[in-house]
């Protein structure tokens, strides 16, 4: 309903006639039938109708009503007074436009005052006196074009013709414009679903192409398609092709489709692609054309000639095998059978097909009724057949036969056939009767000599154990079977791996023998040392050990005599500790492992003070007890790989193997010092003693052995000397090196609270482009007092200590603030990259990375995770649950320092690692080592085919980045670019030109 403020207004028209005359009328109707059939646009065509309608009739005003359903909306409204109405929607009820579309006529109102079809409340408070609306459009009409006059006015029969004309031309022109929206948005989805099909389509019109899809310039190697519009249709194809493809293109041109064929087609680098082809008519811009649509088929083509090549050679191995082949129907129950195995059987060679029965027939009879039972349970879709059997040969002779096959069935489940092979086996079984008879001889030569026999058949599942083997177990004979000894299960837990490595070889053929020592559980569950020998009698026609045949020997008694030799030449007899001999023997190897490996170890000299005074007064047998109480102390506060020793009197020495740094090695002295400093209770007596203790480290303090021993005991005594009940290093500066890493550990605590930590950036670019494409988060500790501190020097430190996992949060959280900032300044994502140590890896997390970045609303692929390599090898449940959850989240992850380490081509796949990022010390001099150059390019090769990504460490020369860029190295990171930046510079430096939206470096 209208109200009364919507048309409040009064008329300041002259009530003047300004009609034009009738010639004047028919021009302007000309003029505007003209003008609406050349718009283009709705809007456009109402525009014209108004301003024609409103100057033919004189009206003092004019509108265009659109149909809203029940609704009109008043679309556009031109009056002296202004538009009231305009924009507006009133129900049809209320409108004399709406009675005009509902009632399909025009409508005349001499005066709104006095006709039924306007209530009076409607029109009173208006300007407006008379009106007339002509229904625009078809059934139903669509809407209305309206005058109104601001008197009473009747409308003559001249002015209504004129008006419903020019409502006509409305109508007209609005159906020929919904004529062509409906033609433009059939061609728009025309060329949609060409764009999206995954098979090739060219358009050809006046035998050229005037259109190639996504697909078919993938499928010509295209980049663009001006590579192939405008070329001729036979440019793209084989000449062996080219008279198929005329007809095709000929019945297209005639209306009729072609059914699909092969060609071959011609790419733009020269390749050959096999395609399957379809053409049909189609037209172009209003003209006839043809439609190509192609299909990939190289692979199907590929597949094809690889399977005739196959059965080709299958067929070439069968004959050269001597292998019969068959192929039984079991409804008929005849067998295709090929020369081979109708010649072992005794029929004709040129039969080809044979009858089960005959099969059967030429069996002998004590094996006939298993054949006949196992093919039956084949046929019946039970188990394959896998049977040997005899059968009658040239004269009154037999031979062994082997038959394997299986059941095939059709799509409904139904049995089609059993096929299967036939092979002679009379050789092997003879030579097996050969080795029976043979170890029949032996194992009675071998009882009489006291050695148990074993003998194991692969193929049967059968083992023999002699008598003499099961008297070594503590059973009789006949007390146990051969299949209740259960050999394996008897032997050592500890000596499992080497029995069956040393069984392993002998069957892989890697040695001649199988001779290993080893013990074993006997009958009353004690352990007896026993010697194994053997040999691999036999293998099948394929290679797969068959039976394997051997001696077991007791030498318990030896064992036991060697083992009490071995530790008295190597124990302490009081202590039970390892001797100064075998000392020296470990302290050898451990400094060759620290050598070959560059990982040192640690060498604690340990001397009892006041133990000569105890062993005085309290006399030696106390002194002895003492001795080994404090041995065992000792060996207390170290680990089970780690070795305790007693050189003799009071001296003992701990050789700490990969301690993890010196932290480790202090705590290690303090433990055994307050272990020593605990009082000794022996028998009746307390004895009270200290320690002191001098350490050496290897090998930057010496790589020889007696070297070590000799700076250890000067450190000890040094230790001594300062009061004792204390260790002491081997130099000063080392004792120097001590106080400092104690003092940086208890720094450190407090420098993330005092603000000394910050997080530097430095750029990693895109070697193509020579772009800042990502960074990588760097932490800095600025000391108030010792300036700046290297960071190999409080990271192991905050590691050890575990404050690693607060200080690496805090480095992830800003990361992730300033990835956020310059993505959004670069209007691109841009990766920040933070190290994560393994630390954190193991440590618990209050709130995971993942779910950090989830709650601030930072994308996951802003953020990237530099690991080391071991931590990869040493992969616990938290650390791959983390791995995978950053992959799940997106998240990528790099390898820091690759090549430094040792890493599992498998792990780089399992983990889905994104980067590799090549260790500097490759880096520094590949423009001069050839070999550097080498492992650089190898690795670049190696991560591109395993799908990663390769970021060069520490380019610091043009050449470097050169080299580097020829090899196709992704990206590069060192000082030829920048050196690491605080936040505020990188940003600078990124958003000045050197970022992902600048201009890059011009090295």
């Amino acid at each position: 309903m209208i109200t009364n403020n919507i048309l409040a207004g009064t008329s300041s028209r002259s009530h003047g006639d300004t009609r034009p005359d009738s010639a004047r009328r028919l021009h302007l109707l000309a003029d505007a039938v003209t003008r609406i059939g050349a718009e283009t646009t709705r809007s456009g065509i109402f525009d014209v109708a108004r301003d024609t309608a409103r100057h033919l009739a004189g009206a003092d005003g004019a509108c265009i009503v659109l149909r809203d359903e029940e609704l009109c909306y008043y679309l556009a409204e031109d009056s002296d007074t202004g538009g009231q109405w305009q924009g507006q929607r009133f129900p049809m009820a209320s409108c004399l436009s709406g009675w005009a579309m509902q009632n399909r006529r025009t409508a005349v109102v001499a005066d709104v005052l006095h006709d039924d079809r306007i209530p009076e409340e409607i029109y009173r408070p208006s300007w407006i006196r008379s009106m007339v609306m002509v229904p625009v459009g078809g059934e139903p009409p669509v809407a209305a074009v309206g005058l109104y006059w601001s008197r009473p006015h009747k409308a003559d029969a001249e002015e209504v013709a004129v008006l419903e004309a020019l409502a006509s031309a409305c109508g007209a022109s609005l159906r020929q414009y919904q004529v062509l929206e409906k033609l433009r948005d059939s061609d728009e989805r025309f060329r949609n679903l060409l764009a999206v099909s995954p098979d090739g389509i060219l358009i050809n019109a006046g035998n050229r192409f005037v259109y190639a899809n996504p697909a078919a310039l993938k499928l010509l190697r295209a980049s663009s398609p001006a590579q192939v519009v405008g070329r001729p249709v036979f440019d793209f194809f084989l000449p062996a092709s080219h008279p198929a493809l005329r007809q095709r293109l000929a019945r297209a041109l005639a209306g009729l489709a072609s059914p699909p064929g092969e060609a071959g087609l011609r790419a733009l680098d020269g390749g050959r692609i096999d395609v399957e082809l379809a053409a049909g008519p189609a037209r172009w811009d209003g003209t006839p054309a043809v439609q190509v649509l192609m299909r990939d088929i190289s692979e199907r083509k590929q597949a094809e000639a690889k399977l005739r090549r196959s059965e080709a050679s299958h067929r070439i191995a069968i004959e050269a095998g001597r292998i019969g082949t068959w192929d039984l129907e079991p409804a008929t129950r005849i067998c295709a059978a090929s020369r081979r195995m109708l010649s072992m059987l005794g029929q004709p060679p040129d039969a080809g097909m044979l009858a089960v029965d005959d099969w059967i027939a030429a069996v002998v009879p004590e094996d006939a009724p298993a054949l006949r039972q196992a093919l039956a349970v084949c046929i019946n879709g039970g188990a394959p057949l896998d049977i040997e059997y005899r059968v009658h040969a040239a004269g009154d002779s037999v031979r062994w036969l082997y038959s394997r096959g299986a059941l095939f069935r059709d799509e409904g489940g139904a049995p089609t056939r059993v096929h299967g092979a036939t092979i002679d086996i009379t050789a092997k079984k003879e030579t097996e009767e050969a080795l029976r008879l043979s170890n029949e001889r032996l194992n009675l030569a071998v009882e009489g000599a006291g050695e148990g026999v074993w003998d194991w058949d692969f193929k049967r599942g059968v083992r023999h154990y002699s008598a003499r083997a099961k008297q070594i177990l503590g059973y009789a004979d006949d007390e146990i079977a051969d299949a209740d000894v259960h050999w394996a299960t008897r032997i050592h837990p500890e000596d499992v791996g080497r029995v069956r490595a040393a069984f392993d070889d002998c069957l892989d053929g890697k040695t001649p023998t199988y001779i290993c020592e080893y013990r074993i559980r006997t009958r009353d569950n004690q352990w007896k040392w026993v010697l194994s020998r053997g040999i691999l009698a036999s293998r099948d026609p394929d290679g797969r050990p068959q039976r394997f045949t051997g001696m077991v020997t007791d030498i318990s008694e030896r064992k036991q005599a060697d083992e009490l030799i071995w530790r008295h030449a190597n124990f302490d007899a009081l202590t039970g500790l390892p001797n100064r001999r075998l000392f020296r023997d470990r302290l050898e190897q451990e400094v060759r492992l620290a050598l070959r490996s560059d990982q040192g170890f640690a060498l604690l000299f340990i001397d009892l003070d006041r133990f000569k005074e105890i062993n005085d007064l309290l006399g030696h047998d106390t002194g002895d007890l003492l001795l080994v109480q404090a041995a065992q102390r000792i060996k207390g506060c170290v680990r089970d790989t780690d070795t305790v020793a007693r050189l003799g009197g009071d001296e003992f020495t701990v050789i700490l193997a990969k301690p993890g740094g010196e932290a480790q090695v202090e705590q290690v002295a303090q433990k055994i010092l307050a272990a020593l400093s605990r009082p000794f209770l022996i028998g009746r007596e307390v004895a009270y003693i200290s320690g002191s203790i001098g350490i050496t480290l290897c090998p930057s303090d010496a790589t020889a052995p007696e070297e070590l021993i000799r700076k250890a005991d000067q450190a000890m005594y040094a230790a001594k000397h300062a009061g004792k009940n204390r260790f002491g290093y081997f130099t000063l500066s080392m004792d120097e090196k001590a106080q400092r890493r104690l003092r940086l550990a208890n720094e450190l605590r407090g420098a993330l609270r005092a603000n000394q930590l910050s997080v530097y950036f430095q750029p990693v670019l895109d070697l193509r482009s020579r772009k800042v494409v990502k960074a990588e988060a760097l932490l800095r500790w600025q000391h108030p007092q010792l300036g700046s501190i290297d960071p190999a020097q409080f990271i192991p430190l905050a590691e050890e200590t575990g404050m690693i996992n607060a200080i690496g949060d805090w480095v992830f959280r800003e990361a992730a603030a300033w990835a956020q900032r310059w993505s959004s300044k670069l209007g691109a994502p841009f990766q920040v990259g933070v190290n994560k140590s393994p630390v954190q890896f193991l440590a618990h997390e209050d709130e995971s990375w993942v779910a950090y970045l989830q709650r601030i609303g930072v994308p996951p692929q802003h953020i990237s995770v530099e690991i080391t390599e071991g931590l990869l090898l040493n992969t616990s449940g938290s650390v791959s649950g983390k791995l995978f959850e950053y992959r799940d989240a997106g998240i990528q992850v790099a390898i820091d320092d690759f090549g430094t380490g040792y890493s599992s081509m498998a792990y780089l796949k399992k983990f889905d690692i994104d980067y590799l990022k090549i260790d500097r010390s490759f880096i520094r001099d590949m423009a001069a080592d050839e070999a550097d150059r080498t492992i650089a390019e190898s690795i670049i090769v190696m991560a591109h085919r395993l799908g990663l990504k390769v970021i060069a460490e520490g380019v610091e020369s043009r050449e470097q980045m050169e080299l580097l860029a020829a090899a196709g190295c992704d990206y590069g990171q060192g000082f030829l670019f920048s050196q690491p930046l605080p936040a505020a510079d990188f940003e600078q430096l990124l958003l000045s030109g050197g970022g992902s939206g600048g201009g890059g470096f011009a090295h």
